[in-house]
């Protein structure tokens, strides 16, 4: 199983899941379908610390009850930099 077909699985299964992609090889393409298919943001290795902390504060921040999910975030700085 390849990254998006975990992302296409994940939120198939955990429609409420809030999915952070991490990847060494951000390939535009491939970054689009994995937003399609229910990745909230995709983060370039090495890892920005500041950045995903970020992230993940916004995601523990809301509550999995509330039935909501964050806007995606266009990762644009993690395209662009690879």
């Amino acid at each position: 199983m390849n990254g998006t077909e975990l992302v296409q699985a994940l939120a198939r299964e955990y429609s409420m899941s809030q999915i952070v992609i991490l990847t060494a090889f951000p390939d535009l393409l491939q970054v689009n379908k994995l937003f399609e298919f229910g990745a909230l943001t995709v983060l370039r290795k090495p890892l920005d610390t500041a950045q995903f902390l970020e992230c993940t504060s916004q995601i523990l921040a809301t509550p999995a009850r509330s039935g909501k999910k964050l806007p995606r975030k266009n990762n644009v700085e993690a395209i662009n930099a690879y």
